[in-house]
């Protein structure tokens, strides 16, 4: 896409193991005002929705569905899909249900990450299908985890089975691997029947809604999100021997709360005493009384529904 280099003020940002939402410096002056939603370069277009939202317009969120289908630079679907989860309004979530539904996989897996980060339980059939629809294992691992993450605690049987699916195109499997004629009665038997992941995700979004009546509130591990249960999780997942890489919890903690998280990897690597430090100083501040169950946050109000 013409006009798609990265801006200098813009290096390292939308990438969670470095700048994240936190600009490398203040862009240029009268730059990421509303005219900038129409800039020839897609990145300031998106910088320019991430300022606007900071002030507490959301409005212009839909300005994303512009990138969702982006080929030339790959990177603009999946972070203009990732900020519109983090961003829109309830009622411009329907952006994330559509893209959900692309004929693009890549699409439709980048979808199923906005899809988990806001929370929203009536977009879970869309991300299913997503995941029915995937034509890889990379796919369906994705789209599964960001289920998994959205309906139950780390370590449940969605993420068990997020990667285990049948080829539904037998026919099609063949033709491409002709060795698989062998074994041809066997992968038609397994075509057939139940997919195991598909079974257990109806089966725990059951449960979680017999607990959730209403599927606008914001969800996280099969519960209704609160600052405090996002928290706890985080230190227990630190404590750990080997922690995990921390992306995910610090794109969320970060768009939360506005708070700039750069130091919480050193050279790409998580640094687990900057985290805690963060995490402390932000417990002490007492803002965290301001956050309400079942609401979604960016840079510490609500989002407007």
């Amino acid at each position: 896409m013409a006009g798609a280099a990265l801006p200098s003020f813009l290096h390292g940002t939308f990438d969670w193991r470095f700048r994240g939402l936190t600009f490398a410096r203040e862009p240029p002056e009268g730059l990421l005002s509303r005219a900038s939603l129409n800039d020839s370069n897609p990145w300031i277009v998106l910088a320019t929705v991430v300022q606007l939202a900071r002030q507490g317009d959301h409005t212009h969120v839909p300005v994303l569905s512009r990138y969702y289908e982006d080929r030339d630079v790959p990177a603009l679907s999946r972070t203009s899909l990732l900020l519109t989860g983090d961003l829109a309004t309830s009622s411009d979530l329907k952006l994330l249900q559509q893209a959900l539904r692309s004929v693009s996989p890549l699409t439709r897996m980048h979808a199923a990450e906005g899809a988990a980060l806001c929370g929203h339980l009536w977009l879970v059939a869309d991300m299913l299908n997503a995941w029915e629809n995937a034509e890889d294992v990379n796919d369906h691992e994705v789209i599964g985890y960001k289920i998994s993450e959205l309906l139950e605690e780390p370590g449940g049987p969605l993420e068990t089975y997020a990667g285990t699916f049948s080829f539904r195109n037998v026919d099609q499997l063949i033709a491409d691997m002709p060795g698989l004629k062998e074994v041809e009665k066997e992968l038609r038997l397994l075509a057939e029947g139940p997919v195991e992941f598909v079974e257990q995700t109806r089966k725990t979004y059951r449960a979680v809604r017999k607990r959730i009546d209403d599927q606008n509130l914001f969800v996280s591990e099969g519960k209704i999100w609160s600052m405090e249960s996002f928290i706890n999780r985080l230190m227990v997942e630190i404590s750990k021997e080997v922690p995990p890489t921390f992306y995910n919890y610090r794109h969320r903690f970060e768009a939360y709360t506005g708070i700039d998280c750069t130091n919480f990897f050193r050279g790409g690597s998580s640094d687990r005493l900057a985290i805690i430090a963060t995490i402390e100083e932000f417990l002490e501040s007492g803002s965290i009384d301001t956050f309400l169950p079942g609401q979604r946050y960016f840079n510490s109000h609500p989002i407007p529904n």
